[in-house]
């Protein structure tokens, strides 16, 4: 009998691989990019306390890297059967690494 994790996962289970791929996020940037039109397109700077030129910026890119990074936990706890404690766990790594960047880009171009 396999003893389960701190988290009450049984780890001898191979873990499915739930990621969007990119060919999906790739569809899902063309479809976001279409219905945004000219939304899409803005301007942001990549670091404000340092003295820099803006650079363009994409609300679809920033919402599809949001979508798939969130996905991929619903995803998990769906299809995987991960804990709560373990989606959490995924999301705030990525946010801290990735989409939480790409969510303020594209609330700041929202607002």
């Amino acid at each position: 009998m396999n003893e389960p994790d701190d988290l009450g996962q049984d780890l001898s289970k191979p873990r499915a691989n739930l990621e969007i791929g990119h060919k999906a996020w790739q569809d899902l940037y063309e479809l976001l990019t279409e219905k945004l039109g000219d939304s899409n397109l803005n301007w942001d700077v990549f670091d404000p306390v340092a003295e820099s030129e803006a650079i363009q910026a994409s609300l679809a890119d920033d919402i599809a890297d949001v979508y798939r990074d969130l996905r991929n936990g619903l995803t998990l706890r769906k299809e995987d059967g991960a804990v709560p404690a373990e989606v959490v766990w995924e999301w705030r790594l990525l946010f801290d690494s990735h989409w939480g960047d790409h969510a303020i880009s594209a609330l700041r171009t929202v607002h």
